[in-house]
């Protein structure tokens, strides 16, 4: 019995030396994914034109000025792109899994955030606003009317922590995905959405007639410091600085901006 126990002592030893190390190696660094051949992007479809799914001839196609982004830090680092599509609320906990090398969805900074990964050099800035439908528009005279509404944001994005800070005597529906709130705000399970001036532009043009923005009523979270940049796993100051150079060049250049505006004509 005693030598039964002493190898079962010995195989957990050996398994607490082998899994760190195991763990360490699926630690997502810019040399591994040279190794790979593979730059994996974490993404949320749903947010036009930043990122989401076009359907041409039956097919679907992920597209936006974030994936032309994702496009061009793999190619500086010299490998494939690959996306993944999933809800926003699931991008930080699959990038700190390794699921995906880095974020690119349309995430802005805030402290929750940062004790949990890094953040590129920010590449574009908006502003929040309300949807409503166009039928409730005058409703809303002020602020105080959004007080005991059905309001809805993305689970865990930063329009969601302003809903929770402004408004907390309101009925805060969160979902995963913006067109599923477009869509709640459309058959009237909510009364108005939060969503950056951009993104809510575009649900407003493909529903034409149907819905407003507010724009009397902007909202800025003063924690949200610095707009919407590439997310990535702490400590790989490495990858930072091939992102930081893409990322900084087109927004000196222009070259985001025109990807902005090609996107919403596409809409």
């Amino acid at each position: 019995m005693k030598k039964i126990m002493k190898v079962i002592t010995a195989v957990m030893l050996l398994a607490s030396l082998v899994l760190p190390l195991s763990n360490a190696k699926a630690q997502t660094t810019l040399k591994s994914i040279k190794e790979k051949g593979q730059l994996v992007v974490g993404t949320s479809a749903d947010y036009p034109p930043f990122e989401w799914i076009s359907i041409e001839d039956g097919q679907e196609e992920i597209i936006g000025a974030d994936i032309d982004l994702a496009q061009k830090i793999a190619d500086e680092i010299g490998v494939e792109l690959v996306i993944e599509n999933m809800g926003f609320d699931g991008l930080i906990p699959s990038l700190k899994t390794n699921r995906v090398d880095i974020l690119i969805a349309g995430m802005g900074y805030t402290e929750e955030r940062a004790e949990q990964v890094d953040f590129s050099t920010p590449y574009y800035e908006t502003t929040d606003y309300f949807v409503v439908r166009a039928e409730d528009a005058e409703q809303f005279e002020d602020v105080s009317a959004f007080a005991e509404k059905r309001l809805g944001a993305q689970k865990a994005s930063i329009q969601e922590g302003i809903i929770l800070s402004e408004f907390p005597d309101a009925n805060l529906t969160s979902l995963g995905k913006n067109n599923d709130l477009i869509q709640s705000l459309l058959t009237n399970r909510l009364d108005a959405v939060l969503l950056d001036e951009v993104a809510a532009a575009q649900f407003i043009k493909q529903n034409d007639g149907k819905l407003v923005l507010l724009e009397e009523f902007p909202f800025i979270d003063e924690e949200a410091q610095t707009g919407q940049s590439v997310i990535l796993n702490k400590d790989n100051e490495d990858l930072l600085e091939v992102i930081n150079g893409v990322v900084e060049e087109m927004v000196e250049n222009g070259e985001y901006d025109e990807l902005i505006e090609k996107y919403i004509e596409l809409i």
